[in-house]
């Protein structure tokens, strides 16, 4: 009896902790996106002459156009579960490594899309997970980056499930 129960409780708990850990290494792959950002940002700065109250060329947002169809690479295999982190354009693309899915086939890919207000002020990214981040990363393979497939909301942090 003992041994059945046990067999209930780890049915139940496992998935749960596969789950538990995967959104630990979204977390950690949100860490180590600071730098990209800060290169954006930095792009952002040097191309509007410092200031920030205007609306750049190429920056993402209401009003903006797209950043011109480039990307670099900003880290390659950062940690265990990070396979790169990239910049698109005004957009970075944390991609997993396929440890990530249950079956070890597919790379998904979390997109933090960087924007600016109407009025100018400071340039915010927001998280995009499922289908929402799904335009964003044909634009960054369409730029020449290598990216998986969007990650599944269940695994993003709320602020990141549309």
């Amino acid at each position: 009896m003992a041994l059945a129960v046990i067999g209930v409780l780890c049915a139940l708990c496992i998935p749960a902790y596969g789950d538990y850990t995967r959104r630990t290494y979204v977390s950690e792959g949100l860490i180590l996106s600071a730098v990209a950002k800060a290169l954006v940002i930095e792009e952002v700065m040097v191309n509007t002459g410092g200031s920030m109250q205007r609306q750049p060329s190429y920056a993402t947002g209401p009003g903006g156009t797209p950043l011109p169809p480039t990307y670099k690479v900003i880290e390659q295999n950062p940690s265990r579960m990070i396979r790169q982190i990239v910049r698109a354009g005004s957009v970075v693309v944390i991609t997993f490594n396929q440890a990530m899915d249950p079956g070890n086939r597919i790379e998904y890919s979390l997109v933090l899309t960087g924007s600016f207000p109407v009025n100018g002020g400071k340039m915010t990214f927001t998280c995009l997970s499922g289908s929402a981040a799904a335009p964003d990363l044909s634009a960054a393979r369409r730029a020449g980056a290598t990216v998986g497939e969007p990650l599944p909301p269940e695994w993003a942090p709320a602020s990141c499930r549309s």
